[in-house]
């Protein structure tokens, strides 16, 4: 989605400081929305793209997740509320928890931090509501995305079936999101019927018997339960943990920092594996997206950092 300019999201491109009145701008009281401004358009677009370098899924989850924030920050407003400021941006971030009722009730306890007066209201109201409608046209754009037309996702499950090595039949998957981790495992899990794959993420405290459940030779003295051969999972799984008996990794997508990549590798190629020989595959990202992201080149300039510093290990 290319939007013309001046399109852009208000967040993205003024902050919110930026609608303080003329001589409301200079107030102590607001400082914190001039810092919190100024760098939000580049973290939202490197957000939203990276999103959707891992899949079309949590893309789409983010972009609807923004989208109801901006019709709460719109009803905030009807009721004189401006919802700003770190409690109220964290009870925002999880409204979902609430009834719409709770949420406002929750948000009016901070809502003289910040006087509604002090703003051009009708301005920003309206440029919100310009923000919603983009949003709401992205959504309307990649709705027909649907996981059978979703070719990144098609040849990760054709390669499963027919493209990676099959020398012990375990496969490790990682990936960032969360929101990418449950798609890849309800695209393998259609039915609720596969028994061999599990999918992990978040701090859960399973994470040593899945561990045993997808390396049992590895963790002969946790008592994981039945056995599984694909096993799906954010960085939770990355570090300190035994899954050798497994030799195929697969990024699904690519985290930002190398060192985390060899964390996720590591998971493998271990002492102690019985395997001969282990692989690792990356999806590296659409062309469009890479040169929006440069994430494949911030990468490899890390690496020769590395190397440089360092040196290289045999």
């Amino acid at each position: 989605y290319s939007p013309e300019p001046g399109t852009e999201l208000t967040y993205a491109r003024y902050g919110l400081w930026n609608y303080l009145k003329a001589g409301k701008k200079n107030s102590s009281r607001y400082k914190d929305l001039q810092r919190a401004g100024s760098n939000l358009r580049g973290l939202i677009r490197v957000m939203l793209f990276k999103r959707f370098e891992s899949s079309v899924f949590a893309f789409r989850e983010t972009v609807t997740r923004l989208e109801k924030k901006q019709e709460i920050f719109i009803k905030c407003l009807d009721e004189g509320i401006v919802p700003a400021g770190k409690e109220a941006q964290k009870i925002l971030y999880e409204s979902d928890r609430y009834d719409q009722l709770e949420l406002f009730d929750a948000l009016e306890t901070y809502s003289g931090t910040y006087d509604l007066k002090d703003f051009e209201a009708e301005k920003l109201r309206e440029h919100l509501k310009k923000d919603q409608e983009i949003l709401q046209e992205i959504l309307r754009l990649i709705s027909s995305i649907s996981p059978d037309k979703d070719v990144k996702l098609q040849l990760f499950l054709s390669k499963l079936k027919n493209g990676f090595p099959k020398a012990t039949g375990k496969v490790l998957v990682f990936t960032q999101y969360a929101d990418t981790a449950k798609y890849l495992f309800n695209a393998l899990n259609k039915n609720g019927d596969v028994a061999d794959t599990a999918c992990i993420y978040g701090m859960d405290k399973s994470k040593a018997r899945i561990a045993a459940r997808f390396a049992p030779k590895a963790n002969p003295h946790i008592q994981g339960g039945d056995e599984i051969r694909i096993l799906i999972a954010t960085d939770v799984m990355s570090e300190g943990l035994n899954l050798q008996d497994g030799d195929v990794l697969v990024n699904y997508d690519l985290h930002w920092n190398p060192v985390r990549l060899i964390q996720r590798f590591g998971r493998i190629d271990r002492i102690g594996s019985d395997n001969d020989k282990i692989w690792g595959f990356n999806f590296f990202p659409e062309l469009e997206l890479e040169r929006q992201l440069g994430l494949k080149a911030v990468l490899q300039s890390r690496i020769q950092e590395i190397h440089d510093t360092i040196g290289e290990d045999s």
